[in-house]
């Protein structure tokens, strides 16, 4: 491989804050490690571990460039259980001369069918940004959102609530 890339990529996460790198570490070790911990249900496993990376030619975020035109890594590790609950990482890390750890965000969910059409999302996440980030919502580390998704075969309808908690707050219908 190339040793530059490996130098950047461990530099990167270096500079992630100590919970992110933390939570990332453990989800992707749950990840490789996965189908040795899984237990057989009648339709799969209790747990699922996912792991993947994105590369953006430039990351927005609010439609703000926060990359300075440059491409990046977003990352995700999540480890579900088939209780609905879930944990998910995903930080992002701006590639070239300047580049760095950018963002990450934490989220702990839960999912639950009401009915055969009718299903309610909970979300609590939590962002954290490099100290001079343009990003707008900085100064808004949390927020809760509340899903439902009716699935009405052939389409389906979501109508979510998300308020940022902290500063001058804001909330947010879709």
């Amino acid at each position: 491989g190339d040793p530059f890339l490996f130098r950047q990529s461990r530099r990167n996460l270096k500079n992630m804050p100590d919970i992110a790198r933390f939570l990332f570490i453990c989800i992707l070790i749950l990840a490789l490690t996965a189908p040795a911990l899984s237990q057989e249900e009648d339709e799969g496993g209790i747990w699922t571990v996912t792991a993947g990376v994105k590369y953006v030619s430039k990351f927005t975020n609010n439609g703000v460039d926060l990359s300075q035109d440059q491409p990046a890594l977003s990352l995700n590790a999540g480890i579900a259980h088939a209780s609905g609950l879930s944990l998910e990482i995903n930080p992002v890390i701006v590639l070239g001369s300047n580049g760095g750890y950018q963002q990450s965000s934490f989220a702990l969910a839960y999912e639950k069918s009401l009915t055969t059409i009718v299903s309610l999302g909970l979300e609590f996440a939590h962002y954290s940004f490099k100290s001079d980030t343009a990003n707008a919502l900085a100064g808004l580390a949390n927020s809760f959102s509340v899903d439902f998704d009716f699935d009405l075969d052939p389409s389906s309808v979501s109508l979510s609530y998300s308020r940022y908690l902290g500063g001058g707050g804001a909330s947010f219908f879709s």
